[in-house]
Order: C-alpha cells, then structure tokens, then sequence
C-alpha cells in the first residue's frame, strides 16, 4: 500500500511540475524576460554541440565507456544518417564540430519559430545536449529514453555506489518533467499560428 501512495505521489507530482514548466515556458514567449535576438539564442543552443553530453567518451572505467558506446552508439548513428553529417564522440575538452556540421544544424534550428524555439532551447538546456533534444524533436526516442541517455554516467554511479533516495529521486523526476515539458511544448507550437499571436 506504501508503495503504491508513493507513485501515484510521484505521478501527480510530475503532472504539476509538467504543467509548470509549460507555463513558464509560454510567459517567455509572451515577456521575453531577456531580450535576446533569435540570432543569438540559436547561437547558444549550437554552442552545446561544443559540450554535448551523449558526445564525451570516459577514459575509465572500461565497463562506462562500454556503457557509453553501447547506450550513445545508435543516437549518434541516427544523428548524422538524419542531418548527414559527420559528428565524432571524443574524450578530449571539447568536440570538434565542423564548418558542415554547424551550417547544417544552424539551418535546422533556424526552421522553427520562436515558440517550437523555446521547447527546443528547453530540452538542450535540461540534457544540456543537442543531440538528444534533436531526437526527441524528430520523435526519434522516448522522454523516458532521453532522460536515461543524459543521466547514463550518473546512473553507472548509482548502480556502483547505491543512490541518495530523496536527491536522486528528486533530480530524475525534474529532469523528466523538464524534458517533458519541453517536448510536449514543442509539438504543440511547431508549425503553428502562434507566431501570428498579437497582445492587445
């Protein structure tokens, strides 16, 4: 009986936290509480490619980078069948993104209009990777999914050394409910009539 009052907590919990996040994420449409261009806010969602996550390889311990490659493997096969091009995993700071590459992901998110932008900026920010929010823009994986993939080497420590149940709890919950969030957000409003939305 416990348990089950504790996932239906749990469910209920992230349904709100969901509903939340939508909501912030339509006040910054409407406020603009920033005043960035879109120029520049495209600028900064491809400088993730620089530090994506799905995109650095651990040296050590072999059972994680055989983890990673295992896990990371398909996406990264998928991203560059889909955009064509030719993005590397590395173990060193920063990944080495081609002129191509860029050009061609710039073009990408420069498709969507400032609301579907929004959701998009979300997902990256949340997975701080591009590549999974790209995925989950083309359906490509779950929430779920893309939620284990950002949090693989966290997880890998869980597994190994035991979780801290209400700070591990919490983190994944949130991390769902953001990337949720921000999906749902970006299906609903890409390709639609929003950018024609006038204030009174």
């Amino acid at each position: 009986m416990g348990d089950c009052i504790t996932w239906i907590v749990k469910i209920l919990h992230q349904s709100i936290s969901i509903s939340g996040f939508q909501t912030a994420l339509t006040n910054t449409v409407l406020d603009d509480p920033l005043g960035k261009t879109v120029e520049l806010r495209i600028h900064e969602v491809l400088e993730y490619l620089l530090t994506d996550t799905v995109c650095f390889l651990s040296e050590e311990p072999e059972e994680l980078l055989a983890l990673q490659k295992k896990e990371w493997g398909p996406l990264w096969e998928w991203f560059n069948n889909r955009y064509r091009v030719s993005l590397i995993p590395t173990n060193s700071l920063l990944v080495e993104i081609s002129p191509e590459l860029r050009n061609t992901m710039q073009e990408y998110v420069t498709s969507f209009n400032k609301w579907s932008l929004t959701g998009f900026e979300y997902a990256v920010e949340s997975a701080k990777s591009l590549v999974i929010a790209c995925a989950l823009a083309e359906k490509e994986i779950s929430v779920e999914k893309a939620t284990s993939l950002s949090r693989l080497e966290v997880e890998f420590q869980i597994k190994k050394w035991g979780s801290v149940e209400w700070a591990h709890e919490v983190d994944l919950m949130d991390l769902r409910s953001r990337l949720a969030a921000a999906t749902l957000f970006f299906h609903l409003t890409s390709g639609s009539t929003l950018d024609g939305y006038k204030e009174d």
